[in-house]
């Protein structure tokens, strides 16, 4: 997993990138108080669904389906539009629907998450907002 950045000194063991025993993949990893995100390969999935043609969307949408898109990944990678014209360009109702269905996760992920970033910012002042 080279293409994850690593603290100097932080000792690696594979068995920390396992996936979790109900399929889903790992989104980020806390070691020593270091938190690694995915953003790179949530960017490509988005570029690659744009270019993709309709029988590789399935697949495309299973592999996004696996991981868990919070509200700081939704905001810095805009895979949410990648989606949306996903969504709208497609003829498959199988795939519209799937689609569908993450639109309406990643919905309700992004309204909990501004929710609990509003308590922060009343509660603790605007420097915590993120």
């Amino acid at each position: 997993m080279d293409r994850f950045v690593h603290p100097i000194g932080a000792a690696t063991d594979d068995s920390t990138f396992a996936s979790k025993p109900n399929g889903r993949m790992r989104q980020t990893r806390i070691e020593h108080g270091y938190k690694v995100e995915v953003v790179e390969e949530i960017v490509q999935l988005a570029q690659v669904m744009d270019m993709s043609e309709e029988k590789e969307l399935p697949l495309l949408l299973h592999e996004l389906d696996g991981r868990f898109i919070s509200l700081e990944l939704l905001e810095q990678t805009d895979i949410g539009k990648a989606l949306v014209r996903l969504y709208r360009r497609t003829d498959s109702d199988t795939t519209r629907e799937q689609a569908r269905q993450m639109l309406r996760k990643w919905k309700r992920t992004a309204v909990d998450g501004l929710r609990r970033r509003n308590k922060r910012v009343e509660t603790f002042g605007r420097n915590m907002a993120h």
